[in-house]
């Protein structure tokens, strides 16, 4: 999609889910989580992925970092294609990447100080060990805005801020090239979300890492991203950058989320450019899988399913009636 080489590349994912059955219930019919989906990040830049919950983001994620294995398609690292690596090699690349979780207590083990929590990865790693990973660790904590004092503590004895803070520091610990940071703020109170979207913004450009960023909050992802890619029921239905996304979106799905974004002036959204037609009808496998919502949706719309198309430099829309509407930026 794009005319440079990305660091990161997946090519048509896809991810079913196949729930069992047992001897007094039928099996479930196979639930496709991620459709296709093809995604391009380098070096140094920030793709936010984004869309209401159950929409497949997290899995994304997961298939990128190759956690779970893919039902078809590519991903692709540095040109190495990730399914054609073995255990030993696959291990060997996982330093280089990372991913922090939305909950940073659960994500910590609480059994472990944040010595030993940043110990293991160094060790494993970086083969650090005495002064060498005293002082890494120190340099670490340092990093992320904690004190080298902090590291005889357990978890329990921080605040969320300072929890997600860690799980900051043990991601970056080996010096990652990509990191996957899943919905990292949305547990946080607001006061300190900024401060953490501040840091991961300081430490992206210092290690000039790539970063998938997933969330569903708009207003977040305008202060970190370079791009975004809005998903829904598990297709991309929308890629661009991001002052064209915040100022001119083009699928009605995009236009619904950020109508539902706060103004900071009145408390208010605005629902009024593209309320839900309907409830959601249809499958994933024919037709748009938004039709069912749309207010522009016609007869083709619930037969064929539109591909990602081009409209303007780096922006692309998988829509057979996309209409862009100019939109002031207020976040």
């Amino acid at each position: 999609m794009n005319n440079y080489t990305p660091l990161v590349q997946s090519r048509d994912l896809v991810f079913t889910y196949h729930a069992g059955g047992s001897l007094f219930r039928r099996a479930k019919e196979p639930f496709r989580a991620v459709n296709g989906v093809s995604l391009e990040i380098c070096s140094g830049e920030t793709l936010a992925l984004v869309g209401e919950s159950g929409c497949g983001k997290t899995t994304v994620g997961r298939l990128l970092l190759r956690i779970v294995e893919p039902s078809w398609g590519q991903v692709f690292f540095d040109g190495q294609d990730l399914s054609l690596l073995s255990g030993p090699e696959l291990g060997s690349l996982r330093k280089s990447m990372q991913m922090i979780f939305q909950d940073p207590y659960s994500s910590l083990n609480p059994r472990f100080t944040v010595f030993r929590t940043l110990a293991e990865p160094l060790r494993l790693h970086k083969r650090l060990s005495g002064k060498a990973l005293k002082m890494k660790i120190s340099s670490l904590l340092e990093t992320v805005g904690l004190s080298p004092e902090h590291a005889g503590r357990y978890p329990h004895e921080f605040s969320g801020g300072q929890r997600q803070r860690i799980a900051i520091a043990r991601a970056i610990s080996v010096n990652p090239r990509f990191v996957v940071a899943d919905e990292p703020v949305s547990s946080l109170d607001i006061s300190i979300q900024g401060q953490i979207i501040k840091l991961l913004q300081e430490l992206k450009k210092n290690l000039h890492m790539a970063m998938l960023f997933i969330s569903h909050d708009l207003s977040t992802v305008y202060m970190i991203s370079d791009r975004v890619a809005v998903m829904y029921r598990g297709r991309l239905v929308e890629l661009a950058p991001k002052d064209d996304f915040y100022s001119h979106p083009l699928h009605p799905y995009s236009r619904l989320l950020l109508d539902s974004i706060l103004d900071p002036l009145t408390g208010k959204t605005d629902w009024s450019r593209q309320k839900p037609k309907k409830q959601e009808t249809g499958t994933m496998d024919k037709g748009c899988a938004f039709a069912g919502r749309c207010g522009y949706a016609q007869e083709r719309c619930f037969k064929q399913s539109p591909g990602l198309v081009e409209t303007a430099p780096g922006h692309w829309v998988a829509c057979f009636h996309p209409v862009g509407i100019e939109r002031k930026i207020v976040l």
